[in-house]
């Protein structure tokens, strides 16, 4: 039988690691004298996978630059290492969004903003499955909470990431580049009256 006392007195220690890509943390627990060790990516452990964002700054550098853009362009303004850029970038192409070749020729986008919808472009660098919630892997059986947490919860994630999907469905790139006309010119307004 689960005991909720000696739970709630397990002793826990978590270590994080850098592989030079990567965050990672290293976790082992005591429960009742039992040691527990998991590892965990980033990916669901407090920090965010940012692939996203990052394919769409780059895809509104793309629609809103007069030239071509290379790796080392975008990277300058996203804030990171070109290597990471091309990652991204390389998911991108793989599904027909833009077009790029090695050198500086530079990097172009294949669609109008107007016909890529925020859902495609997170379909391309996180497949096509929109998985927010991750429900966690291993809850204790013999509780009466643990054997049942993931059949009454699993309706609520569901909904709102099928919400989430037709939100993201709805809006487009232009949709982003219309708003961050707006916010820019929002801020040149604040600061000229500053």
């Amino acid at each position: 039988m689960f005991n909720h006392k000696k739970a709630l007195t397990a002793a826990m220690a978590t270590r994080a690691f850098f592989d030079g890509e990567r965050l990672a943390y290293l976790t082992a627990a005591v429960f009742s004298g039992n040691v527990f060790v998991s590892d965990t990516l980033t990916k669901g452990a407090g920090m965010r996978d940012t692939k996203y964002t990052v394919a769409i700054h780059i895809l509104v550098m793309l629609a809103t630059s007069p030239r071509d853009l290379n790796s080392d362009d975008l990277a300058a303004s996203v804030g990171t290492n070109a290597s990471y850029i091309r990652k991204v970038m390389a998911l991108l192409k793989g599904r027909g969004i833009i077009a790029s070749q090695r050198g500086k020729s530079g990097t172009r986008l294949l669609k109008r903003p107007e016909d890529l919808s925020l859902l495609e472009v997170y379909q391309a660098v996180n497949g096509d499955e929109v998985e927010i919630f991750q429900i966690h892997q291993n809850p204790n059986p013999d509780c009466p909470v643990g054997k049942n947490i993931k059949q009454a919860v699993f309706p609520f994630l569901d909904e709102a990431e099928r919400q989430l999907k037709a939100a993201l469905a709805k809006d487009s790139l232009a949709d982003v580049i219309d708003r961050l006309k707006q916010v820019a010119e929002e801020t040149n307004a604040r600061s000229t009256t500053d």
